[in-house]
């Protein structure tokens, strides 16, 4: 089977020789790119009719060899200013995730990019320079959970389980889990496998760093569709799993217009009253988590629906209450 991506170097290769001027002769270019005179005919046959290559050959005394007969470029097309500002915001993107497994193939493809546009490289470094992505700061790369985020995509395509010792940080305890894996997701900085575990009989969240051992088995599984899982994690609020709930927030004038200009869960809807105020429906998982979120508003929100998420937030709120009393 052919080698698309030694092919395409070697085609890089050949082009940048010609396009230097230096009239580079076969067996030049074969050694050049380490292959025989042969593959190189054929690699200039490809030049000249798949990218219509100016291609000439001059058998003149001293000038003996491959040279373009007017300008050309092997390249595609200089990127226009939009497509410059997305691939900078992409590059600001990449940079974020500093402790993503598959960073390196990142930089890789970044890099025959810039050898095929060297002056958009340039023109991309001025555009990133002007934007900024401000995210909470990556953990420092774990070779470790690169090593199973890897051994995990591969169980995740192959429908195979794995056994695995897990450190659970509430419990401050390692346990031994056969799980079922699903989906790999990034939140928050941090990567999770979301999958069935045999030892809980549920679906559950792992976080990839606490993996401390792993083993693929050759137990294979049936796993849910994609969109299922997918609409499964869509339903949380800040990545807490649980069973879906649909509850209502007042906003007050103070708060309103903030809470107006953002998307702050999918499934959310919106209502705008007549004095500026403004109610918040959502269905989401995690009743603690958005509980938290409700009092980092106070005194400017309140929940309304159901009514155990308004004794939840109450509760809270008295048992602060206390603390303060007893504080001043």
């Amino acid at each position: 089977m052919a080698n698309h991506r030694l092919e395409i170097s070697r085609l890089l290769k050949i082009h940048s020789a010609i396009a230097s001027g230096n009239r580079y002769t076969v067996a030049e270019l074969a050694e050049h790119c380490d292959v025989g005179p042969r593959t190189i005919k054929r690699d200039i046959a490809l030049l000249k009719e798949e990218f219509v290559a100016p291609i000439c050959v001059s058998r003149a005394k001293g000038e003996e060899g491959y040279y373009y007969e007017r300008p050309f470029r092997l390249a595609p097309a200089t990127f226009t200013d939009q497509e410059l500002l997305a691939l900078s915001v992409s590059l600001q993107v990449a940079d974020t995730f500093r402790n993503m497994p598959f960073l390196p193939a990142i930089k890789g493809a970044l890099q025959k990019l810039r050898q095929m546009q060297v002056e958009a490289d340039r023109q991309i470094g001025e555009i990133a320079g002007n934007i900024s992505l401000l995210a909470e700061p990556a953990p420092q790369e774990d070779v470790q959970a690169t090593i199973h985020f890897n051994e995990l995509l591969k169980a995740i395509e192959q429908h195979r389980q794995v056994r695995m010792t897990y450190y659970t940080m509430s419990r401050d305890e390692e346990s031994e889990r056969v799980v079922d894996p699903y989906h790999l997701y990034h939140y928050d900085g941090l990567w999770y496998l979301y999958g069935y575990c045999h030892t809980r009989k549920e679906n559950r969240d792992f976080a990839v760093n606490r993996i401390r051992r792993m083993l693929l088995l050759d137990l294979t599984f049936t796993a849910p569709s994609t969109d299922d899982i997918r609409r499964r994690l869509g339903e949380r609020y800040a990545n807490v799993s649980g069973t879906p709930t649909t509850v209502t927030i007042h906003f007050d004038q103070a708060v309103a217009r903030y809470i107006r200009e953002r998307i702050w869960h999918p499934s959310q809807q919106l209502n705008v009253n007549d004095d500026g105020s403004c109610d918040l429906t959502m269905t989401v998982t995690g009743i603690e988590t958005i509980t938290r979120w409700v009092l980092s508003f106070a005194p400017h929100a309140m929940p309304i629906a159901p009514a155990r998420f308004v004794n939840r937030v109450k509760k809270d709120v008295q048992a602060l209450a206390a603390i303060m009393g007893d504080v001043f």
